[in-house]
Formats: C-alpha cells, structure tokens, sequence
C-alpha cells in the first residue's frame, strides 16, 4: 500500500538536500527545511449571463470559416442582385448586359449542349454542324455537365443559364472559404480572414463566374490542396482528379502528390491511392466515349494542342516588345511546334526539380508550375487567371508577396472590363498586348518569390515532414524504453524510502 501510494503522489525535491518529497509537504523530513510553495490563484467572479447577451457572445464568437462564408454570399448577392445591369455598362466583349444576356453563353456551353441534342449526338462523339470548332474546347467532365443541364432545362435557355450560374457562384463562394483554409497553414487566423475577405472583393474574379467555367475547376483544385493539407490523401486526389476532368492543369497537383510520396517514403498504400484514384475517376469518365467513339479522346487532347497562340499569351508581348530586338525570334513563329515544347520542357523541368519534401512545399511548388504554365502556353484566356489567383492569395505570407498578388488581381482588370468595374473599353491592341507583358512579368515575379520559399523550406511555417513507417516504429521504440526507464527508477525510488 505503501509503495502504491508512492507512486501515485504527485512529487518534487527538497530545495536544500534534494529528497524526494510529496508535492504537498511543507517541511523536509529529512533537514526539516521549510518548502515553497505554490502560490493561491485568485477565485474568479462568475456574474449571472442572461440568454442575449450569451447569444451575443455566440455570434461575435462564431468560426472563422463561417464569417467568411457569409461575407462571401453577401458580396454576390450585392454584385449578382443589386447592381443595376444596363447598357451602360454593357461589355462590348462578351456581350454580357445582364445575368440572362444571351452572348458568350449561347457561343459555348448552351450552343454545343443544343448542337449535340438536336443532332442526337452524344458530347465530343462528333463534329456538330454549325460549332464553330471540331470538338468542344473543355474536357470531358464538363462536355457532360453542360450536357445534362441542358437536358434537365429542356432546352429553355433562362432555366439553362440560371443552373449554370448558380453553380458557378456556389463554386466561387467556395473559393473564398476555401482561400481561407489554405491560409490558415501560412499566416494567423485573423490574416487568412482578410485575405479570404479581400479575394471574395476581386473584381476581376467576381466577373469570370459570368459565362465563365473555370471557377468551378478552381473549387476542386483548391479542395485537393486544403484536403492535402489536413492529411486526408484519398479525398485530396480524388478532388483533383474531378478537377483535371474539368481543366487539365490539376494533373500538376497528382504528379507533386506522388513526388511528395516518393520523397518521404509514405509507402505503397499512399501511392496507390494517389495514383489509382484519380486514374479511376479519369477511367469512368471516358467509358461512354470508349463505347461510342474511342477515336474522341485522342481529337480532344489533340485539339487543344494544336489550337493557335493568341496575343494574349506570352507570345503576344515578345512579337511586339522584343521580337524586334531579336529577329531570330521569327522561328517559334514559324515552327510553332516549338512553342509546344518549351511548353513541355518548362513544366518537366518544374516538376522534376522542385522539392517537395514536406506539405506546404507541395503547395508552392504547385503555384510555381501554374505559373509556368501560364506564362509559357502558346494560349492564354483572362479567366485563367482563376487557377492561381486564389492560391497566391491564400499564401501571401509577406507583404512584398501581397503586393504583388494584389498587382496581378489589378491587372487582369485592366484586361479584361467588365460589368462591376468598367475601368475603360480596351479597344486599343497595344494596349490588350502592354497589359499582357506586365501580367508576365508580376507572375513571373511571384515565381521567384515562390522558387525561394521552397529553397528555404518555407522558413518557420514548414510543416514536419511526416514519419515513414521505420521511423515511426524506432520512435515508439525510444518512447516505451523511456516509459520502462521510468518506471524502473520510480520503483528504486519506493525501495529506497521503504528500507529508511
């Protein structure tokens, strides 16, 4: 009973003779020398808290995530219910006046979705008469969701766009909280708040959910890496496989998910998953095309790497500022195959070299290589713009990476007007083209930036990598010695107190 109590008594050592003594002992045994002891904590006040002012607290402490999800909604509300649409603000471009305007709906999804129904063909089987390209311009898993919204709607064009739309926006209020969970890995809570407030306030990025899909591929692509993040591997690539069917440039996301995984030696349950599940999702996607055209995958991959540059893309700024200096230039113009391969060579290069050792260097190498490839495509789009924006915000860590962020969101309104902010008719070319070389540059400013962090192993904010199997044994090896060692001392300890 003795030894029992023993070891069970809180202890602490004499501050003279060093014996072993019960934490609540006074004086020494031994020396009979006088112990400290802890100091009182004060008895706290509890004042009655009436049901109001409980509910009050409740609210001002809601989660973060919350807050942000209602400012979000109420900033599209504003943009999408309030704002007065009319032809002063009409957008010469897209031809979007109001929410229902026909324009750049009509030309796209609504338009192909209408083709393929009244032609009984099933999307990217065929060629539609009357589309003004061979197959449709987005993968596969969209071809089908503008399919079967168009069936849903009956072919009534409001109904269309009204789903359509109401994805769109649910997808980018995701963002916004979604720009927040990210954050939350770099900076303070009260920081990630802002920065989700001050995305949802972009105006570029509230204009590209007009007529535009790439919000929705944004969604998945940032719930991958928010998933990633949170260590639930399965569920991170099985987004960004969904992600890769809507845009391509998720893939980058799976093959850094699988370079992390080589890196750390997670095992071959990690690579499976990482591997197999986004290749199912890809599998399933494209048994209706292997049934009823097996020749449709290959057109559609072949179709977007053969589409034309554009000056809007890095290609336009050198023909028209640096071509000139350097008239061997005229080659890529010419051979425009080699625009495809210092494409691809950037990207490999990207991706071979990049460590990835530790989450967060997944996430900035992946931002890199979006860079890369936004700034060495032969064709670039102002909505493109949505695969990087939210991430870069999401990990503005410093004000300089801020700044330039911020520079970046600027600029593609400058690009692109729009119904919200309307700066002025870009009607000029050398304006479009002066407006494109800046973007380039503050991207590939931001690169650098990111290309340093990883070098530095995103200094303090590095998350631990995590432990492979063989160490994380030999860890719990060491914590059970210690517990035995522990033990063992405790128990001569008792010995030696029972024979005085």
């Amino acid at each position: 009973m003795e030894g029992s109590r023993w070891e069970t008594a809180a202890m602490k050592e004499c501050v003279s003779c060093r014996r072993d003594l019960e934490d609540a002992a006074r004086f020494c045994d031994r020396c009979g020398r006088l112990q400290p002891q802890p100091e009182a904590k004060p008895a706290v006040r509890v004042r009655a808290v009436d049901a109001q002012s409980l509910n009050k607290a409740r609210v001002l402490n809601a989660p973060s995530w919350l807050v942000v999800l209602i400012v979000s909604m109420v900033v599209n509300l504003f943009y999408w219910g309030l704002l007065p649409y009319g032809p002063r603000i009409f957008d010469p471009f897209t031809h979007v006046a109001t929410l229902w305007d026909p324009g750049f709906y009509q030309t796209v999804a609504f338009e192909y979705s209408k083709l393929a129904v009244e032609n009984h063909v099933f999307p990217y089987t065929a060629a539609l008469p009357g589309y003004p390209f061979t197959t449709l311009e987005y993968p596969f898993l969209a071809g089908y969701l503008f399919y079967a919204i168009y069936a849903v709607a009956a072919g009534a064009f409001t109904t269309y766009v009204s789903i359509i739309q109401s994805i769109n926006v649910a997808a980018e209020i995701g963002n916004v909280v979604l720009v927040y969970l990210i954050a939350k890995r770099f900076v303070s809570d009260l920081r990630a708040v802002l920065l989700a407030v001050l995305y949802s306030l972009t105006p570029s990025m509230l204009f590209f959910t007009v007529s535009r899909y790439d919000a929705i591929s944004a969604f998945f692509s940032l719930l991958a890496v928010a998933h990633f993040l949170s260590g639930r591997y399965k569920l991170a690539s099985a987004w960004a496989g969904v992600g890769f069917l809507l845009r391509y440039y998720p893939a980058i996301l799976i093959i850094f998910f699988i370079k992390h995984g080589l890196s750390n030696r997670l095992g071959k349950k990690y690579l499976r998953d990482v591997i197999m599940i986004p290749a199912l999702l890809s599998a399933l996607t494209l048994v209706p095309l292997l049934l009823l055209s097996p020749s449709a995958i290959p057109r559609e991959f072949l179709f977007s790497a053969n589409f034309g540059w554009n000056w809007e893309s890095v290609w336009g700024p050198i023909d028209r500022f640096v071509r000139f200096g350097i008239p061997s230039l005229a080659f890529f113009y010419d051979n425009q195959i080699w625009m495809r391969i210092a494409f691809a060579a950037t990207i490999l290069l990207s991706v071979l070299l990049l460590r990835v050792k530790n989450k967060l260097d997944v996430v900035a190498a992946y931002a890199f290589t979006i860079i890369c490839w936004l700034n060495t495509a032969w064709l670039f789009s102002p909505q493109y713009a949505m695969w990087i924006y939210p991430l870069l915000v999401a990990m503005s860590r410093t004000k300089k990476f801020l700044a330039l962020t911020l520079g970046f969101g600027a600029l593609m309104t400058l690009e692109l007007p729009s119904p919200f902010f309307y700066v002025f008719p870009v009607t000029q070319f050398y304006l479009v083209v002066g407006v494109s070389a800046l973007r380039v540059l503050t991207l590939w400013a931001l690169a650098l930036l990111l290309l340093l962090w990883i070098r530095r192993a995103m200094g303090a904010a590095t998350a631990a990598p995590e432990p492979t199997r063989v160490t994380g044994r030999i860890e719990k090896l060491i914590s059970q010695t210690r517990v035995i060692t522990r033990a063992a001392n405790t128990s001569g300890a008792v010995n030696g107190r029972a024979e005085l």
